[in-house]
């Protein structure tokens, strides 16, 4: 399984196979097994890397390191891209090579070569079809996915299954608030909801398979890659899984990538498995998810916004950095103002200026993006340069200061013990500042020292 230390890893992955890189070789080769996971790499692929792969398996042996530079001698300016193809190759674990030659990994072979002629889904998956559910499938996973959104942004939504909970909290897309006893979005938060649905759902699976065994990963990246390649409306009956794998089945439903009726531990076995369109094409492809890129914003130079069409999480989400001026002038429409006040608010949450103004142009209105609008912009962006200068001035106002934990220390009786005070706290790297006219010192003391051992060591020293 993935080793990495820092907690916010899963956002360092656009996608699975960035993130099947750092995985361990063996547990690789075990996925690679798999014949949708291998097909579904190889389709990932870039264009010079298939023909790589293909040429080498077509040997059906491995290759000598200085037949693939032959293929290029004739082309010079392929032999870097030529070379970046290998590395890749391997970092995926699909090349096998040491110094002087080269073979695709076993397994991926086997199981492409498979893919290719039988088909990328396993032969004893028996799929169906009920174009009939597509409506009820899609609305269920929709609304699993709005409630979690709602919930970043901190709407106490009661709803929101304790699994999403624990992920989005570990992830530190969100915390909790032990003062007000609330959900408070994290600078991590905001990114995420700046994210495209398709990587949003990626960094919630990737975070969910942090720190899980290695069987666990494999079962569940088998069964999330087996129904990526179905269509939306097919379906697969449940007793054709084993009990562990209908335990990933839930936790798949939970996060809005499976729909079936059972309710949460009810047994599954009669259930038919439907993928959602947040599954279907999230290995390779695009997500079948509307309102993705939502232009629902018109931005004014005297610093208003307008929302319009607006749910609650937008709402919520607005409410973050906005202050909300008029709220029923129409149904689902909200009349805001950027100020200093909430720009302030904003920032204090970890919300940046940059990436304020990444939301409001992702999302402001298509008229703001014409090229008969920008025209007469000079340099060419729908967001005013003066409210993208006058928040970045605002997000500074946050730097002028420095603040560094410290302790004050006065009292002393003559500048004598003072000198000598500031030269033992000077000595030990504590001093933060001092004042000779006032014999006044604030020092950091260090945190593997107790503040009444510093005190006694600086008497020691004043007495000596």
């Amino acid at each position: 399984m993935l080793s990495m230390d820092n907690r916010r890893r899963s956002f360092l992955f656009s996608n699975f196979f960035g993130y099947m890189k750092h995985l361990d070789p063996h547990l690789l080769k075990k996925l690679y097994e798999h014949r949708s996971i291998s097909f579904a790499v190889y389709r990932s692929l870039p264009e010079v890397n298939q023909v790589l792969v293909m040429r080498i398996i077509a040997l059906n042996s491995t290759i000598k390191n200085a037949c693939v530079n032959i293929w290029t001698q004739e082309f010079p300016e392929a032999k870097k891209e030529t070379e970046e193809a290998f590395e890749y190759l391997k970092a995926l674990k699909l090349l096998e090579s040491d110094t002087s030659s080269s073979r695709v990994c076993p397994e991926f072979k086997s199981s492409l070569q498979t893919a290719l002629i039988q088909g990328p889904c396993r032969s004893d998956l028996k799929v169906k079809t009920r174009s009939s559910r597509i409506n009820d499938i899609c609305k269920a996973a929709q609304k699993t996915w709005d409630s979690l959104l709602q919930f970043i942004v901190g709407s106490q939504d009661r709803s929101l299954d304790g699994f999403l909970i624990t992920l989005l909290t570990r992830s530190q897309i969100v915390r909790f608030d032990n003062g007000s006893r609330s959900i408070r979005i994290n600078p991590l938060g905001f990114k995420f909801i700046l994210l495209d649905t398709k990587t949003q759902v990626t960094t919630l699976i990737l975070e969910n398979l942090q720190d899980k065994d290695a069987f666990y990963v494999e079962v569940f990246l088998k069964l999330l890659f087996d129904m990526s390649l179905l269509n939306l409306g097919d379906y697969v009956k449940a007793d054709q899984f084993s009990q562990y794998e209908h335990k990933i089945l839930r936790h798949m439903r939970i996060m809005g990538l499976a729909y079936f009726k059972s309710k949460e531990g009810k047994d599954i076995t009669n259930e038919k498995i439907f993928p959602t369109q947040f599954t279907i094409g999230l290995t390779v492809g695009e997500l079948n998810v509307e309102n993705d890129q939502e232009e629902y914003l018109v931005i004014e130079s005297n610093f208003r916004v307008y929302g319009y069409n607006c749910s609650k999480f937008k709402m919520d989400l607005l409410r973050s950095f906005l202050d909300i001026e008029i709220e029923d002038m129409a149904p689902h429409m909200l009349v805001c103002r950027l100020t200093r006040d909430s720009a302030m608010r904003a920032f204090k949450e970890g919300i940046t200026a940059d990436q304020i103004i990444d939301y409001m142009e992702k999302h402001c209105h298509k008229n703001m993006r014409s090229e008969d609008y920008l025209s007469g912009i000079y340099d060419q962006r729908p967001i005013p340069l003066h409210l993208r200068q006058q928040l970045r001035l605002w997000e500074k106002e946050r730097d002028c200061l420095e603040f560094q934990p410290g302790t004050l220390i006065d009292g002393f009786e003559d500048v004598g013990h003072f000198t000598k005070a500031c030269a033992y706290a000077a000595e030990i790297g504590t001093v933060v500042w001092s004042s000779d006219q006032s014999l006044k010192m604030v020092v950091q003391i260090p945190q593997d020292l107790h503040p009444k051992d510093f005190m006694e060591n600086m008497r020691k020293v004043l007495q000596y």
